[in-house]
């Protein structure tokens, strides 16, 4: 049994697999050395894995305008469809629906310390204050992304308020970025970036944009941010969270004009009754998200033909509802009494 606490410890380290060989442990009764040798073989080449292999989240093939493509954008520990989110507590694995993370980590709401209020029900991501040269990110990929119009929106917060400057004073921005492979600098570059915003402490701040894909391809989507080490800290050197991630297929549009309902009807409003008409002039399914006064997106449905909206399980209060169809959206306030 000495030998085995030796080799385990070394497997437990993986983080991509840590479960995966906790199952091994706890349900393997006699350990040998054949044994050991077995399951160290399978942890060096899931080490190899989750350093070299990313694990592709959500395969676009099929896609349809309206549809949401990230996985778990709510960054959900709680549920057990893989769709929804990950079933398990977060700690410092990369959550399900997630490629990888450095110098962040999968932070629970705790108002004793920095990490404060998430803005989905569940977990956020804490990008460390300081975390060297290299800095801190997380990212998500989404393979076969089909040409069109796309639109991101996410929610970012800062403990404390930082200065957009480098160690040396000079100008320096954290970044949101969409990023494809460049076969000849054997890399993933941006071809889209954001500056993601300044916000006062413990205030979350919401960032929405329009990107155009001119191609079929492989893309990821990622935050970054570089607060330094303590002997050389940037400005940036406090704690950034990043949720309530969305990336949607709008149209199947090159171009980001003339993309808006601008007959969009909702009634009654304000409503209450447990079903609203959405009318307007564009023929198609419907997409509707709905969105809380926090900005937390509470419905995301599909109404086809002259299908009503069902809005029996929302409780009375301010809410904004958006409506896609054929790549054309409008948002519109509603009051549920």
């Amino acid at each position: 049994m000495k030998e085995c606490q030796a080799v385990l410890p070394g497997i437990f380290f993986l983080p991509q697999v840590k479960s995966f060989f906790f199952t091994i442990f706890i349900t393997t009764k006699t350990f040998t050395m054949k044994k050991i040798t077995f399951l160290f073989r399978i942890a060096l080449c899931f080490s190899l894995l989750s350093t070299s292999f990313v694990f592709s989240q959500y395969d676009a093939t099929n896609a349809q305008v309206g549809d949401e493509l990230t996985v778990n954008g709510m960054l959900s520990t709680t549920a057990i469809d893989l769709e929804e989110g990950v079933n398990g507590n977060g700690g410092a694995e990369v959550p399900y629906g997630w490629n990888y993370m450095q110098g962040t980590n999968y932070a629970p709401t705790n108002t004793g310390n920095t990490n404060g209020v998430c803005h989905s029900e569940d977990r956020q991501f804490k990008m460390y204050a300081m975390n060297g040269n290299s800095g801190s990110f997380v990212n998500q990929q989404i393979t076969n992304l089909p040409t069109g119009t796309f639109t991101y929106d996410y929610w970012t917060k800062w403990a404390g308020v930082p200065e957009y400057v480098n160690e040396n004073g000079e100008p320096l921005e954290p970044k949101f970025t969409i990023r494809i492979f460049d076969n000849e600098a054997n890399a993933w570059v941006a071809v889209h970036e954001e500056v993601i915003p300044l916000s006062e402490n413990q205030i979350w701040a919401q960032t929405t944009g329009s990107w155009v894909n001119d191609e079929v391809r492989d893309v990821r989507i990622q935050w970054y941010k570089r607060g330094g080490n303590s002997a050389n800290p940037t400005g940036m050197n406090k704690s950034m969270f990043v949720d309530s991630v969305s990336f949607t297929y709008t149209s199947t549009s090159l171009s980001l004009e003339d993309t808006s309902l601008t007959d969009l009807k909702i009634y009654p409003n304000p409503s209450n009754i447990d079903f609203l008409t959405i009318s307007t002039a564009e023929q198609g399914d419907k997409y509707v998200k709905l969105f809380n006064v926090t900005g937390q997106m509470v419905m995301n449905t599909k109404l086809v033909q002259d299908q009503k909206l069902n809005i029996s399980s929302l409780n009375s209060g301010f809410y904004l509802i958006k409506v896609s169809i054929n790549g054309r959206s409008d948002t519109i306030k509603l009051v549920i009494e």
